[in-house]
């Protein structure tokens, strides 16, 4: 079939240049770019029918030498099956597009990377799907109370230049909104991560997951593709907004030899909504294993843990703000520099005396406020005390701001106790 709208890229001039491109590692020089719109191949967004074929077989038209691009227009396009992306594409949902799980009908995953033949378990390394851009829209995994199978939203495997971007991708029961298992030289931007259905007996899902294609005596890390150790490595992951969801960004499993690596974190901001899910969002940051990585300018709100660093090496933390986050703000665990609990953490507030004691870990200055007055603080040893004007009551507020050498910002609000 012929498609509806094709560019064709011809060069005509530096024609040397080109080759000299072409010689470079990680280039590839398309043929063609062929754009299509999945409306004038009968995909409807203005009905509930599935449009799962009209859109697999647009996608079904990549090729290994041309860059084929899918637009989807506005609307609500339904799917009743997996949809499977391929290398060389780019699917592009305009901004009121909406991708829809018929949750009655199927609790696979939204998308799905494969060769071509549907195949995600064919090619190990990084080799089964590469180039591939989604970009725009909404990514609905369907209503969440109907869902009975614990899936991710969008997984993808064994592959190289992958972006996600400019994209929501919502109500997911049980598990990942994006995964990337064994995928190198890619990001994740600009997104927006919300709508969670918590599984009753385990808050440990993480809206992005970076994982290795392997497996332990626990179980299967990364089902449906190949266990090789393919690791995740040069991954960007930045300008999202995750609500509400039990983890924010994780790396939960860690391979000595195989670790992941050459993470960018950043500009991200990972929050808890209500008071609905106070206790639910548990962890918005967990690296475990992770090596030579950067976690910068992010904002974690009023989840449980702000963020855990386990067993890493190489990791570089500054100007994150962390607030109020209710049990721990930063915790290092196992690394090779700065390792403890950096948080408030009172330590005296006997009702009837003026004096309150606090341990904060690596925050060297800040401020107190309570009953009325402000009281500034130098850190000696990780632990401070406050000669305060008036004497503790009970159910009196403190909140504490502070920050540490590297630029992160602390704040936790305490209640003295009754």
């Amino acid at each position: 079939m012929k498609p509806f709208n094709t560019i064709t890229i011809r060069p005509i001039l530096y024609i040397s240049l080109v080759f000299i491109f072409l010689l470079l590692p990680g280039n590839i020089i398309h043929a063609e770019t062929r754009i299509y719109d999945v409306t004038n191949y009968g995909a409807n967004g203005y009905d509930t029918v599935s449009d799962v074929d009209a859109i697999q077989a647009l996608l079904d038209m990549a090729t290994e030498t041309d860059m084929t691009v899918i637009n989807i227009p506005d609307g609500t396009y339904y799917l009743d099956d997996t949809l499977f992306i391929h290398s060389n594409t780019t699917l592009q949902l305009s901004p009121n597009a909406v991708i829809y799980r018929m949750t009655a009908e199927y609790d696979g995953a939204l998308l799905l990377n494969t060769d071509w033949e549907y195949y995600a378990n064919s090619v190990g390394g990084y080799d089964l799907s590469h180039d591939i851009t989604i970009t725009g829209g909404t990514w609905d995994g369907g209503d969440l109370e109907e869902a009975d199978a614990v899936g991710d939203l969008i997984y993808i495997g064994h592959a190289r230049n992958i972006t996600i971007q400019n994209a929501t991708i919502k109500n997911c029961y049980g598990s990942h909104a994006i995964e990337y298992a064994g995928v190198k030289d890619s990001a994740i931007r600009n997104c927006t991560i919300t709508g969670f259905r918590y599984r009753p007996d385990k808050f440990t899902a993480e809206a992005i997951q970076l994982d290795v294609c392997y497996k332990d005596g626990s179980g299967i890390w990364t089902p449906g593709f190949i266990l090789d150790k393919t690791t995740c490595k040069n991954i960007v992951i930045e300008k999202n907004t995750i609500i509400d969801y039990p983890r924010g960004i994780g790396v939960h499993h860690t391979l000595k030899g195989y670790e992941v690596s050459n993470l960018t974190i950043r500009n991200n901001t990972i929050k808890r909504s209500s008071a609905a899910n106070q206790g639910k969002c548990v962890l918005g940051l967990f690296l475990l294993g992770a090596k030579n990585s950067s976690v910068t300018n992010n904002t974690f709100k009023r989840y449980s843990y702000g963020a855990i660093i386990k067993q890493c090496s190489g990791i570089t933390l500054k100007k994150n703000t962390f607030y109020y986050n209710s049990t721990r703000t930063l915790s290092i665990e196992g690394c090779n520099k700065n390792n403890g609990t950096h948080a408030f953490v009172v330590t005296k507030d006997d009702i009837g005396t003026k004096k309150l004691s606090f341990n904060c870990g690596m925050i060297k200055s800040g401020t107190v406020k309570t009953m009325g007055k402000t009281y500034k603080f130098k850190a000696k040893k990780k632990k401070a005390t406050i000669n305060l004007k008036k004497k503790i009551k009970a159910g009196k507020t403190v909140k504490f701001y502070g920050k540490d050498k590297y630029k992160n910002k602390y704040y936790r609000t305490y209640t003295i106790p009754k």
